[in-house]
């Protein structure tokens, strides 16, 4: 059975680097490792995830899901009977982005970004969602801080993942 591979504890710099390549090499089996890590009720939780992202509040917004990966998140938001708007799935990685590319419709778009650094204005999202994605940040504060700048006032964060970062 395939593994990711853990990482050793680095901050700053020099862990974006060991993540970004992490991800980078295991992007051609991203999915799988996702769904057998997880016994397949992976699947499950982004369900759960959308529910609780309480999209419906805005059918025609614009939603960040960040830490994207190969859209799979995006993907079940995107496709939800009602949703109007557009979702902005952002992943560090590149990688992952080409390698999901054949999964978009219309309604996600793809950007090369760094959830740390968000190229977005302020206040411009309705929702956002990380799914498997916090626990890779090497910075916590400064990726929440993110969120809470670009995030629209009363918006939701919905945060889907395996343990709670320390």
């Amino acid at each position: 059975m395939a593994t990711i591979p853990e990482a050793k504890p680095t901050r700053g710099a020099e862990r974006e680097d060991q993540v970004r390549t992490l991800f980078s090499e295991i992007a051609p089996r991203y999915d799988l490792l996702n769904h057998v890590l997880s016994l397949n009720i992976d699947r499950g939780w982004r369900r759960r995830a959308i529910r609780m992202l309480r999209w419906q509040e805005h059918k025609e917004g614009t939603y960040l899901d960040a830490c994207a990966g190969t859209y799979d998140l995006s993907l079940e938001l995107a496709k939800q009977s009602g949703f109007q708007g557009s979702v902005i799935a952002t992943d560090f990685a590149l990688p992952m982005l080409v390698q999901g590319r054949g999964k978009l419709g219309s309604t996600v778009i793809p950007v090369c970004a760094d959830t740390l650094r968000l190229p977005f204005a302020a206040t411009c999202f309705d929702g956002a969602t990380v799914g498997f994605g916090v626990r890779n940040l090497s910075d916590l504060r400064a990726g929440f801080s993110d969120f809470a700048r670009v995030l629209r006032p009363g918006a939701r964060l919905v945060i889907l993942e395996f343990t709670e970062p320390p």
